[in-house]
This record gives structure tokens, C-alpha cells and sequence, in this order.
């Protein structure tokens, strides 16, 4: 079962849950251009409207503020290493991605390594109907302007960048493949068991 976050509302709303959260994005705060970003270039900022897994702080601040939908800020994860990853419901190859990822969410600590997917549908209720059918084990958030995307300078979906624990960008992975995973994790493992957070920049490029 899809955990929905403060989404116990959205049974009662979801006729309007697109126009909530395209509402929300308007509060959206991003840093940071659309161009490449290199190694060591601070990840931009975002808040964006959580669509399944909010955690329990981000659901108290959405009761706290009388909001139907909790918010999620990447600062919000700093001290733990990141897997942003850009994906929308009609992209095959995020398709695959998504269930692979969940599995491998699971083989980390959550308050060392996070998996944050960012969805681009124009229209949540597209995500929502996906992750019903195949759910994550992650937070996921919405994003259908793609304001953020377009800040991270990605080009195709899908794409993640592995983000270090002070904020940074260690590198980026674009496309997806099964084999992919075992790449994912060598460097997810090797950011986590790392105290430095410039070691290596490899950009890794899977299928498109």
C-alpha cells in the first residue's frame, strides 16, 4: 500500500489535487541555472509538494500550517547522501527504474542515504495512478512545470545526481538500465562510507 503522506486527504480532494499542487509550486524556491552542474556545484535548492511518503515532520508541518500537502526541501536531507531522481509515469525506462530503486532504498539506513524522486507530470493524478500500481518505498514529489528539472540542467529523463552529505553534486547518471543498479550502489556505498566529498566525478550514461 501506497504510504500518501498527508494524501489521507486526497481521497476527499482528489478532483482538485492538480490544481493544489500546482498552487503549492508557486511557493517553490530553487537556486542555481539550467546548465550542466559539475562536481562540487551546491545542488539547488527546492520545496515541492510531497506526493507519497512524507515523513512524519513534514506531515506535522502541513498539520501545523493547515496545508493538504506536505512539503519537501532538499536542505531538509542535508547530512545524508541523496539519489535525486527526475522521472515521469509515460518514460520506459523510469518505468523500470522505480521498483529497482525502491529495492535498493531498502538496502540503506534512512537517515544515512535517501532516495528523493522528483515527477514531472503535468498532471500528479498520472504519478499517483502509477505509484498505486507500484509503489515506492521513497518520498516522491511533483513537479509539473519541471522548474526543477530545468534548474538541474537535465536533458533527458531519466536523470539522477548522487548528492554528497554537505549538499554538493558528486555526480550524475543519466538513462536507465537494469544493470545500472550495481552502479548505483557502488556509489551511493562508496558516499556513504566516504568523508570526503570530492573524490571522483564520473558521469554515468545508461539508455535513453
Amino acid at each position: 500500500m501506497v504510504d500518501n503522506g498527508v494524501a489521507g486527504k486526497y481521497n476527499s480532494a482528489r478532483s482538485g489535487l492538480c490544481a493544489g499542487l500546482i498552487s503549492m509550486l508557486l511557493m517553490s524556491m530553487w537556486t542555481g541555472m539550467a546548465m550542466a552542474l559539475d562536481r562540487g556545484t551546491v545542488a539547488p535548492e527546492f520545496s515541492l509538494p510531497v506526493l507519497v511518503n512524507a515523513s512524519d515532520a513534514q506531515r506535522a508541518q502541513a498539520e501545523q500550517e493547515s496545508v493538504h500537502f506536505a512539503v519537501l526541501n532538499l536542505s531538509d536531507y542535508r547530512g545524508r547522501v541523496v539519489y535525486l531522481d527526475f522521472w515521469d509515469s509515460s518514460c520506459l525506462p523510469c518505468r523500470e527504474s522505480l521498483p529497482m530503486l525502491s529495492r535498493l532504498r531498502e538496502e540503506f539506513a534512512r537517515d544515512d542515504v535517501e532516495i528523493v524522486a522528483v515527477n514531472t507530470d503535468s498532471n500528479p493524478n498520472d504519478a499517483l495512478s502509477f505509484l498505486a500500481e507500484h509503489p515506492v518505498s521513497y518520498p516522491v514529489v511533483s513537479d509539473p512545470a519541471a522548474t526543477t528539472v530545468e534548474a538541474y540542467g537535465s536533458t533527458a529523463l531519466p536523470s539522477a545526481y548522487f548528492i554528497a552529505r554537505d549538499g554538493t553534486i558528486h555526480g550524475k547518471h543519466q538513462g536507465f538500465k537494469a544493470s545500472d543498479i550495481a552502479r548505483i550502489r557502488s556509489q551511493l556505498t562508496a558516499l556513504s562510507d566516504s568523508d570526503t566529498y570530492h573524490d571522483t566525478y564520473e558521469e554515468n550514461r545508461g539508455y535513453k
